[in-house]
């Protein structure tokens, strides 16, 4: 999978994941910040609740492995359709909060 379907296919993963009708209209990646023990993508995702769409922040922890958005494994980095657990919905600060290490069926 390239990189911009990985953010194609995550906007409606997205979709499936949330609850309580809110939705996702679009999802892209700002930028990768690196830390000494981990990286993660910070970016802008557009976040609904009818009628209402709103731009919200989110971050995607990256394996260790993913030293720059070249060496990421998009396919492995998908959330699967049949685990749940991966994303945090921080709705006062408008937040995502993506972390698919933390997938479970």
């Amino acid at each position: 999978m390239q990189e911009s379907e990985f953010w194609s296919r995550l906007e409606y993963r997205l979709c499936r994941e949330m609850a309580s009708g809110y939705w996702c209209d679009g999802i892209g990646p700002g930028i990768l910040i690196e830390h000494q023990d981990s990286s993660q993508i910070q970016g802008f995702a557009f976040v609904g609740k009818s009628p209402n769409c709103e731009e919200w922040r989110f971050t995607m922890q990256l394996p260790k492995s993913a030293t720059s958005l070249q060496t990421i494994d998009w396919e492995g980095l998908f959330p699967p359709e049949d685990c749940h657990g991966w994303l945090t919905i921080d709705i006062q600060h408008k937040q995502l909060h993506i972390d698919t290490s933390n997938v479970t069926p």
